[in-house]
């Protein structure tokens, strides 16, 4: 298992982020290595944005998490060790899609990153990002903002249809 690490304050016992990524042997509950995604050493915004996934790369097991500060980082699964970062802030969830990883920025941008950690496709959409991506059949995947929901094709990130809602859509699309 691979887990986002979360230690004791000095302010009461709250559990604050340390921008590590910890893995645990299946069998015993060892611990097999960690790994810091941040840029900077206890970093304001230590911490990792998202759930890690453990895909399988083109060079064997990938584990792929993103962090405030640290961008979208690839570790190998056997050992941690840092294998690419894309740079960015603020990226979420990312996606497994035909040739690399989907993300998306808080501020409103989606990439399309490579095996390699090499941007394919950029693309700046008008509004905030404020939830998961989903990928939905044919090559499309949709993008929840503050004030609604975009249609985008994958093969050029071009949004196609825009759904205005004045409260949003921030709850998981099924």
């Amino acid at each position: 298992a691979v887990l986002a690490e979360r230690e004791p304050s000095l302010a009461g016992g709250e559990l604050t982020a340390t921008g590590k990524l910890v893995a645990l042997s299946a069998r015993d509950g060892a611990l097999l290595w960690d790994a810091s995604l941040e840029l900077k050493e206890r970093s304001a915004y230590g911490d990792v944005d998202s759930t890690p996934l453990v895909v399988s790369g083109p060079r064997g097991a990938v584990v792929v998490a993103t962090s405030q500060s640290g961008g979208l980082c690839a570790l190998a699964a056997d050992d941690g060790r840092l294998l690419w970062r894309y740079q960015g802030e603020g990226y979420g969830q990312p996606v497994v899609v035909a040739g690399g990883l989907l993300v998306a920025s808080a501020l409103g941008e989606l990439h399309v990153v490579d095996w390699k950690g090499q941007r394919r496709l950029a693309r700046k959409l008008v509004e905030p990002i404020s939830g998961a991506l989903t990928l939905v059949g044919g090559g499309f995947v949709l993008v929840p903002s503050e004030r609604g929901l975009d249609v985008v094709r994958l093969a050029d990130l071009r949004p196609l249809l825009r759904s205005a809602n004045d409260t949003g859509f921030d709850a998981p699309l099924v």
